[in-house]
């Protein structure tokens, strides 16, 4: 074999070698087998820690008192809510409302004056019936007033989901005795993408609520 041929071929092998490794080395890094195999969709994605995520982003406003909009990504995505005093705006989409119980502790040692929930608005896209996200949500409001005696507790509306709006109202229904802030009819509709409210309709909900 011609000296070129064998210098070649030598050049591709350590090649190939330093990319397999630095692959393994990624792999590694990033999570090892199971992080691969969610990778090549041979496994479901794990569902994301909230409760972890939230002591990361909000671990630090523990000042007692004020109002925390507590929730998914409604409440994550508010405009211009960090700027009103006295507010904390601990939100993170996509949550349910079992994923949202996970971090209450969280909320309960924060020793708000007020609380605002969101939530109901995943459970439903996700096809968990009506009725059960309605108790859902009002064992989660019960347990925050067990919890922060004296504290206002009240929600914020299940949003007309486009393709589920009945189903938004029956959740809205269970809870209906309690203060409950709706998302009122606009001339242009309520949303820009049909599940996440508009500044409009943003607007709107605080002056109705």
């Amino acid at each position: 074999m011609p000296s070129v041929v064998r210098y070649l071929l030598a050049v591709s092998l350590l090649a190939n070698v330093a990319a397999a490794a630095g692959f393994l080395l990624l792999v590694a890094r990033r999570g090892g087998l199971p992080w691969l195999l969610v990778r090549l969709r041979l496994r479901p994605a794990p569902a994301p820690d909230y409760a972890a995520l939230a002591a990361e982003r909000f671990g630090d406003q523990d000042e007692p008192g004020g109002t925390i909009w507590w929730g998914d990504s409604i409440a994550q995505n508010a405009p211009l809510l960090r700027m009103l005093a006295d507010t904390r705006q601990w939100g993170i989409g996509g949550q349910t409302i079992a994923q949202l119980r996970t971090w209450l502790p969280q909320v309960v040692a924060a020793r708000p004056s007020r609380v605002v929930v969101s939530a109901g608005t995943n459970d439903l896209g996700t096809g968990r019936a009506a009725d059960v996200t309605g108790a859902d949500l009002r064992r989660l409001l019960d347990d925050l007033e067990a919890s922060l005696p004296g504290c206002d507790v009240r929600a914020v509306a299940v949003p007309p989901i486009a393709g589920r709006e009945a189903d938004a109202g029956e959740v809205n229904a269970a809870v209906a005795d309690r203060p409950i802030a709706p998302w009122p009819g606009l001339p242009d509709g309520w949303t820009d993408d049909g599940c996440h409210p508009s500044r409009a309709a943003y607007l709107a909900c605080q002056v109705a609520g």
